[in-house]
């Protein structure tokens, strides 16, 4: 948790959504009338800018573009600004290409920089597959890169592999990419993907060649070369950039029996490099330190947003000592510190935000914060970690080691 330029701040502008999907994590739905007003959201953006910390406010809920009009100035106001505005949305908006292309030209005309579609087994009850094909052509036509977010089922408690960068690894040299050394490329990058993810693009009819999966494109634009930014621009952004993530049993996806949960003691320890990186400001004005299911517990705030105090909310979270815990040891560690000690905590667990979820329901803040100092009591080498900015590797036990640091 670093004191540092482009971070995004992510704005749940309304809880209010066409589709009330099974897993959604922010509870949103047709009947949840939680919404910001508008003044308070163009003052965030004012204090985004100003505080000089980010370049991007990511609009999230809820679906926000049924609410288009105030998208739109928020657009303007942000392109003013010189702020990046991001959007998720379900596309229901792309009835078809024609009407599409006149919902969203003016946004794009406005300043909205990125809209990503949103796809999964949940959604596709409410916003059928020839919708998300539409919106995919109509932000293609209007220039922007067309982007999918999937989520799919975790199979095991472990954490998925990580996916090698192609350029460091080798795979992917800037000085030898072709037409055809690209795609050869894009289809061999595919193995590192979860299957699920391909069998969600042939429900939705989306061809696997016309997509290339989000770590390929984050390499080229990590490379800091002209040559990788050529290449982004010559056969990236042409296709459809695939993200993915895991549901969980958190928010809504709580009632759902049929989500996966292994025992606590199957899993391994997992920091949290979101809490505290990408603050949330929700519908209300509260601040937390990530867009998960946190915020769904609203005695949980780290602080209030108000008159666009962005700068002042931004050093709160970096101080909370619960973001802190999350973000440089994970949840995990504190279920088992406290499970230890004979704290009533569930044995099964879905995925890390799970974790997260069954403290923050349980317990209150100081409650948290009480257990928190307890834990570091218990293991002194951890904060030190910790304090250096460091998440600690539990491989590494000597003194001299944690000292040489």
């Amino acid at each position: 948790m670093t004191r540092r330029r482009h971070q995004t701040l992510v704005l749940s502008y309304t809880l209010t959504c066409n589709a009330r999907c099974a897993h959604c994590v922010s509870l949103a739905g047709p009947k949840v009338k939680r919404r910001m007003p508008l003044a308070e959201a163009l003052e965030i953006y004012t204090g985004a800018a100003r505080s000089g910390l980010f370049d991007t406010v990511y609009l999230t809920g809820g679906e926000n573009l049924l609410h288009r009009d105030d998208v739109l100035e928020l657009c303007r106001h942000g392109t003013a600004l010189g702020l990046r505005t991001e959007v998720i949305s379900n596309g229901f908006w792309a009835l078809d290409v024609e009407r599409g292309l006149a919902f969203l030209a003016p946004l794009v005309e406005a300043g909205l920089s990125t809209l990503q579609i949103s796809i999964d087994h949940h959604h596709l009850p409410y916003v059928a597959a020839p919708r998300v094909r539409h919106a995919l052509e109509v932000v293609r036509r209007l220039g922007l890169q067309p982007q999918l977010c999937t989520a799919i089922d975790r199979k095991e408690p472990a954490p998925p592999p990580e996916i090698e960068d192609p350029i460091q690894a080798g795979r992917l040299r800037l000085d030898q990419v072709t037409a055809e050394s690209f795609d050869a490329l894009v289809a061999a990058e595919w193995a590192a993907i979860d299957p699920d993810v391909e069998q969600l693009l042939v429900l939705y009819g989306v061809p696997r060649s016309e997509c290339v999966p989000v770590h390929v494109k984050s390499s080229l634009l990590r490379a800091g070369d002209p040559r990788a930014e050529a290449i982004v621009a010559r056969y990236v952004h042409p296709k459809i950039v695939v993200h993915h993530q895991y549901t969980g049993p958190v928010g809504r996806g709580a009632t759902l029996e049929a989500l996966p949960r292994w025992h606590v003691d199957q899993w391994q320890d997992e920091s949290c490099h979101q809490a505290g990186e990408s603050p949330l400001v929700t519908a209300e004005g509260d601040v937390f330190p990530c867009c998960s299911s946190w915020a769904n517990e609203p005695q949980m705030r780290t602080t209030r947003c108000s008159g666009g105090n962005v700068e002042e909310i931004t050093h709160a979270i970096r101080q909370d000592p619960i973001a802190r815990f999350m973000h440089y040891q994970g949840p995990r560690q504190l279920v088992v510190f406290l499970r230890a000690q004979g704290h009533d905590l569930p044995e099964q667990y879905g995925n890390i935000c799970d974790f997260c979820s069954s403290l923050l329901a349980r317990f209150s803040r100081p409650q948290l914060e009480a257990f928190i100092e307890q834990y570091y009591q218990d293991q002194p080498h951890r904060r030190t970690f910790a304090t250096r900015g460091l998440v600690f590797d539990a491989q590494v036990q000597d003194h001299e080691a944690f000292s040489s640091i």
